[in-house]
């Protein structure tokens, strides 16, 4: 688990419970620009799965909850929202998660988001006890 000392979250009634915080930009060839304590964020796989994978700085328990919400760029159309899907998750292992992003195109869901220019805010909810 983190060797970290991390300040206890008001109101949880799970003990051990961290927060993970962070946002990053997505560029022309996938790299992504980020801000992030905690977690580093790979290259987005344009080959067609559309999945990136964010990697934690240390092991944790298990995964609570992932939150990712977009901000469109000025080519944002209503039409074709994002979206993800969590598609693998090894906290305690290797301390990685897969992420694969989704967009709505012409009412029709389409694997592999047009990602370039949007940014991400990003909420990772992790146990960091075995309490």
């Amino acid at each position: 688990m983190a060797n970290r000392l991390f300040k206890p979250i008001q109101g949880s009634l799970t003990q051990g419970v961290t927060c993970l915080t962070g946002n990053w930009t997505f560029g022309a060839s996938g790299a992504a620009t980020v801000s992030a304590l905690g977690f580093s964020v790979g290259e987005y796989d344009e080959s067609g799965n559309g999945a990136q994978i964010i990697t934690l700085d240390d092991k944790y328990s298990a995964l609570l909850s992932v939150e990712a919400t977009f901000v469109g760029d000025a080519d944002f159309l209503a039409a074709e929202g994002c979206t993800f899907e969590l598609t693998a998750e090894d906290v305690n292992g290797a301390g990685t998660m897969t992420l694969r992003y989704m967009q709505l195109y012409n009412g029709a869901t389409q694997t592999e988001a047009n990602l370039d220019g949007k940014k991400v805010y990003c909420m990772i909810w992790l146990k960091n006890s075995s309490v």
